[in-house]
């Protein structure tokens, strides 16, 4: 179940190429967490804060060791093995 809660009123001027390949990084990782729950469950929102855009992704899947938590934004770091789901690899890159 995917679960939106997003403001209308928010426009992004932004590179959409990037933009939706690190979404769908961010959305198959996410559903990847979830493979093993019962409870399948992804919420995603949006909200305006300080002047800022705020996008949202959250899983309810196993989280990351903090080994992997410390390496999330390394260019080029993955947990994916070579040819695995060459797709969705090195958001961290794309995040930073």
């Amino acid at each position: 179940m995917i679960n939106y809660d997003l403001q209308q009123d928010i426009k992004l001027n932004w590179n959409s190429e990037v933009a939706e390949l690190t979404i769908d990084n961010i959305l198959q990782n996410a559903v990847e967490a979830l493979e093993s729950k019962k409870d399948k469950r992804v919420d995603i929102y949006t909200k305006y804060v300080d002047n800022k855009i705020i996008l949202g992704i959250k899983d309810y899947g196993c989280g990351m060791d903090e080994k992997t938590k410390s390496e999330a934004f390394i260019p080029g770091k993955s947990t994916k093995g070579v040819g695995e789901n060459s797709r969705h690899r090195d958001t961290g890159y794309t995040l930073y």
